[in-house]
């Protein structure tokens, strides 16, 4: 699954984007996305405070206050794909800076056909980039509706429970069939396993509660601690 995000404030424009995104899509893989498409920044960064998975963003420059928010938009997903919609009153020196690193750029006025090239090529990029990714700071889990990379410090904990893993986001949770044991291979060191049916992110732990054999995590939280794991919890 892979997540767009697109900020536009022109209404009829949104409408001709979801169209675009949509057919080009469909023309390069089976996966499902997951489209979401705002006019105001405001509502754009309300839903962007739950921290969720953005693979690919399309962001108008025109609208007040986009460009003194990119960078940090940046900074959150340094690996999404980022196009830039802006037009000839916008300075270049608003948006193309190193901390912002727009991937592409749309200039209006654009004819539907500038639109779609536009947007094959930089959808193609993008998933190019990601299969050249080893995944090395991405949890990848494959699913029927293809690949899902999370990245490492998106992630408080691993679950297990109902016969299946669930991957701990801020606001979100995602699940997959595989057991605790394999999955500890596969996890890099930060992640600790502290009970048969946790493992979690040693960098978001608050602190550890061994009298009360719980560990608080930043965002409040809490995972179980079992006496089998203490050990390896003491000292952080």
């Amino acid at each position: 699954m892979k997540c767009m995000v697109t900020l536009d404030g022109n209404i009829s424009e949104i409408k001709k984007l979801k169209t675009a995104v949509s057919d080009v899509v469909a023309g390069l893989t089976d996966e499902y996305w997951d489209t979401k498409f705002f006019s105001a920044l405001e509502e754009s960064r309300e839903y962007l405070k739950s921290e969720p998975l953005v693979d690919f963003a399309c962001w108008d420059v025109t609208l007040k206050g986009v460009t003194s928010m990119l960078p940090e938009f940046r900074r959150a997903y340094e690996e999404m794909g980022l196009l830039l919609i802006a037009d000839e009153h916008t300075s270049p020196l608003e948006y193309l800076k190193p901390g912002i690193r727009a991937d592409s750029l749309l200039i209006r006025p654009y004819s539907p056909e500038t639109l779609n090239d536009t947007l094959k090529d930089f959808i193609r990029e993008g998933l190019d980039r990601k299969e050249r990714n080893t995944g090395e700071d991405s949890f990848v889990m494959e699913t029927k509706e293809g690949k899902t990379y999370f990245p490492y410090d998106n992630i408080y904990y691993f679950e297990s429970r109902e016969k299946k893993i669930f991957i701990r986001l801020l606001n979100e949770e995602y699940g997959f069939y595989s057991t605790m044991d394999e999955l500890e291979k596969l996890l890099p060191e930060r992640f600790i396993r502290c009970h048969r049916s946790y493992i979690v992110n040693s960098e978001k732990i608050r602190r550890v509660l061994m009298s009360q054999n719980l560990i608080e995590l930043v965002k409040d939280f809490v995972v179980p601690l079992s006496r089998t794991y203490k050990q390896m919890l003491k000292g952080i």
